[in-house]
């Protein structure tokens, strides 16, 4: 029996989307994890060699931070007719997003939302699928997490079991688990908080931040005290206003000024400006040229030969073969990605790709953050 015209359409329409989510979610998996997946061939090929490369990422301890996909495409990837797109984004979705895929019909994609969620939907999941034994051996850890008890290795005999053990076993009752993080840790995270959110207008930033970091800790199973970080981060600021108002005071700097007899009564004290290069370079009115040659110096950009790939398509007669294109920059010191760094790196990307159109070539540059250092630029070619 043939179909019907209406539903040949329908699946030709699901057939484009599908194309489509994989196409995008391949763009994004080679933003992030750079050019080594970047290789001939399907979608699928390419999402299956970047969950082995995350696999790679996951062992050595550099898995890319959370934030660094993404969230939209990662969505539409969850829903994907390819087992290897829904693993993907139940690998880097944030722990409330993958809470559906727990029930996914392949076992690679149950396993990677367990990972995340708490034991109880673990456990829930592993009752409906009883002879999934990843996802077993995945709930028996997170229960021996949660209840203080090492996970005993493949190397410890089962008969081997010493009444005088050098540990201790644990409490027979179960107690309430002591903390995971010790208070120089939190002494440093708030610090860091501060350092990053303490320039928000908007109130009551501390409770929601803090609750935020508890959050992203019990997910995976750690014992973090909400109270503690965010008294923690309040002692920071006001040592930090303490410190700003007694370095300010009128009376702080004439007595510093007169102990170190640097003070003359006819001679006020000079304060100087500190100056912002990236401002100076925006307000600079300079040819493209010169502000490209700024813009590299600034941003400490360093180049690499045209990739073999892009190269073929060179068409300019004067074109230099041993040319070079961006491919790595640092912010300069004290600066960080705000709307005025963007404007600027935005200029001279702009800059840039208009003296290649200039002498006909077909490629053009980009810049986008690196997902492992947040003061890196990382600079992609393309074309056109």
């Amino acid at each position: 029996m043939q179909l019907k015209l209406k539903e040949l359409q329908n699946v030709a329409r699901a057939t484009i989307k599908e194309e489509k989510s994989l196409d995008s979610l391949r763009k994004e998996l080679i933003r992030v994890l750079g050019p080594s997946i970047d290789i001939p061939g399907s979608n699928k090929k390419i999402v299956s060699l970047a969950n082995e490369q995350l696999d790679l990422l996951e062992a050595t301890g550099r898995f890319p931070r959370e934030g660094s996909f993404k969230t939209s495409v990662l969505i539409e990837a969850s829903s994907s007719d390819f087992s290897g797109a829904r693993k993907v984004a139940a690998r880097l979705l944030p722990a409330n997003l993958v809470s559906n895929l727990i029930n996914d019909p392949f076992s690679s994609v149950r396993c990677a939302a367990a990972k995340k969620l708490p034991s109880r939907l673990v456990e829930i999941a592993a009752r409906r699928n009883p002879g999934d034994d990843d996802l077993q051996v995945i709930l028996r850890a997170k229960k021996l997490a949660e209840s203080g008890l090492p996970n005993p290795t493949e190397k410890e005999d089962a008969f081997d079991f010493d009444m005088y053990g050098k540990e201790p076993l644990g409490d027979v009752v179960k107690q309430k688990p002591g903390e995971d993080y010790s208070d120089a840790w939190y002494e440093l995270k708030a610090r860091d908080i501060c350092r990053e959110y303490g320039a928000n207008i908007e109130g009551q930033w501390e409770e929601a931040i803090a609750s935020r970091v508890a959050s992203s800790a019990y997910s995976v199973g750690q014992r973090l005290d909400k109270d503690k970080l965010l008294k923690k981060i309040y002692d920071h600021l006001k040592e930090r206003e303490d410190k700003v108002t007694k370095e300010g005071s009128l009376r702080a700097i004439s007595s510093k000024l007169i102990k170190e007899s640097y003070l003359d009564a006819a001679v006020l004290p000079v304060i100087e400006e500190v100056q912002d290069q990236v401002k100076d370079l925006l307000e600079s009115r300079v040819s493209s040229k010169t502000y490209i040659e700024k813009a590299e110096e600034l941003f400490s950009v360093k180049k690499s030969l045209v990739p073999p790939g892009i190269k073929k398509y060179v068409v300019g007669e004067n074109y230099d073969r041993f040319a070079k294109i961006p491919v790595l920059g640092r912010l300069p010191r004290g600066s960080k990605f705000d709307s005025r760094t963007e404007r600027a790196l935005d200029a001279y990307v702009s800059h840039w790709n208009n003296m290649q159109s200039s002498i006909g070539e077909p490629f053009k540059i980009s810049w986008n953050s690196h997902p492992s250092d947040d003061r890196m630029i990382g600079f992609r070619v393309e074309l056109k």
